[in-house]
């Protein structure tokens, strides 16, 4: 029972789940298609030293997707760490660089 390895959680796990919502549209709309995702990323506390004795805390996000889209172009909201949680994107032994808080994105595409 020696100490954990460096930068590598114990415990992490991650579930998206996405339902074509289309059938909801107004018939004005229903030729595009609607999409409405949500996904949850977990991982554990790290140890960022061999001696265990520092460490970057348990990493928590929860996201969120809208998207409509037609045969020429498609529209996306993405939310991002919803619960506004204090999470690190990167870790190395010495220092860690802390998340984007919660972040929303909208992006248009055009299909050719």
């Amino acid at each position: 029972a020696g100490n954990r390895m460096l930068l590598v959680p114990e415990h992490s796990g991650s579930l998206w789940v996405t339902h074509d919502a289309t059938r909801w549209l107004p018939l004005a709309l229903a030729q595009g298609k609607l999409t409405l995702g949500t996904g949850v990323t977990y991982s554990s506390d790290v140890y960022l030293n061999a001696a265990n004795t520092a460490w970057a805390p348990a990493n928590f996000s929860w996201d969120g997707l809208v998207s409509y889209e037609t045969k020429s172009w498609r529209m996306s909201l993405n939310a991002y760490n919803l619960t506004d949680e204090l999470n690190y994107d990167q870790l190395w032994t010495d220092r860690v660089v802390p998340s984007a808080g919660r972040t929303l994105m909208l992006t248009t595409g055009v299909k050719f």
